[in-house]
């Protein structure tokens, strides 16, 4: 009800990151306090004394500030976007890419411009000259101007950057324009001989084909949003090496169905590292996170006490031998 009421966007973006930590500390200290519940003597009591409400709050405070100053520190899916991700020592970066109006696959996210650039038009309704002028604003990161990405810039700064990160391509054509992306987005990898270094995944299965049927040594993968519905049993019939899942339709039983058909599991979008873990626990191969640093660290412990053996998927044409979650 607080959001409902409008505030300039860089207040906006300071009251969502206080109720981030908030609720991450209310979190934690109701955890603390089932486990006090758990090896308190008398009944019904209920000795506040052990729990510190301060440290409390500031350990989780501590903990977050380096993620929180790093989320989205300049806007989504531009070139500087991708450089932070390579930074904060992510795998892989994710990118939506979309068609221009001449055919350029460039990457941005939503069916309208308006969110980023204030305009009603959608990126195939401009030139990739008149999209590349547009300034973008993210309410994350008001203060911040963005540009929108072609998908061969970003493969060129991939492919000079010596982190050694790749791409994760989410096609998102337009109604009938899956089978002229898909095209698009072959020319571009395999000019620039990228296809090792890049995974890709759609909600538009049909699109997925066309790049699997040219290059099936590359890893395709379908893209389920829990905006779609459940997952049905149709979609073990895919022709697909991965399955990249919203958070809200992970399951035990998911997880254990995708990897006894030999399908590597990512998840997204992640944010909280105790659901990091968890998921991990699960079985999952991938972690999609906008905190790459967080994740990174997340596997590292989690490696440190299970061994990489446990969700590291190594299987034949995956990308440089396994698919590292982060």
């Amino acid at each position: 009800t607080v959001l409902e009421t409008p505030m300039p966007p860089e207040k906006e973006r300071d009251f969502i990151t206080k109720a981030y930590r908030q609720t991450l500390a209310l979190s934690e200290l109701i955890r603390d306090m089932s486990l006090l519940t758990k090896i308190e003597d008398t009944p019904g009591s209920f000795n506040f004394g052990r729990i510190d409400l301060g440290a409390v709050i500031n350990r989780v405070t501590a903990e977050l500030e380096p993620a929180l100053q790093a989320k989205r520190i300049t806007v989504e899916n531009t070139l500087p976007a991708v450089e932070a991700a390579a930074d904060m020592g992510a795998d892989y970066a994710e990118v939506d890419i979309q068609l221009t109006a001449d055919g350029v696959p460039v990457a941005f996210h939503d069916g309208s411009l308006l969110r980023l650039a204030g305009r009603m038009e959608s990126v195939s309704a401009l030139t990739w000259e008149e999209l590349r002028a547009l300034p973008l604003h993210d309410a994350s990161s008001y203060q911040d101007t963005g540009y929108i990405a072609s998908l061969e810039e970003l493969i060129r700064f991939c492919q000079a950057d010596e982190s050694g990160m790749g791409l994760l391509i989410e096609l998102k054509p337009e109604a009938g324009q899956g089978e002229a992306l898909a095209r698009a987005i072959l020319d571009v990898v395999e000019a620039h001989d990228f296809g090792e270094r890049a995974i890709f995944m759609s909600l538009d299965y049909p699109c997925l084909t066309t790049i699997h049927e040219t290059h099936p040594e590359w890893w395709v993968g379908y893209c389920a949003y829990a905006s779609a519905g459940d997952l049905d049993e149709t979609i073990w019939q895919y022709d697909i090496d991965f399955l990249a899942v919203e958070e809200s339709l992970v399951s035990n039983r998911l997880v254990t169905q995708a990897r006894e058909r030999g399908l590597p599991v990512y998840v997204w979008t992640v944010y909280d590292t105790d659901k990091m873990k968890q998921y991990l626990q699960m079985g999952v191969t991938g972690l999609i996170s906008d905190w790459p640093d967080l994740a990174a660290g997340v596997v590292e412990e989690y490696n440190a006490s299970h061994g990489t053996d446990q969700y590291l998927w190594q299987g034949e044409g995956c990308p440089r031998g396994e698919l590292p979650a982060a």
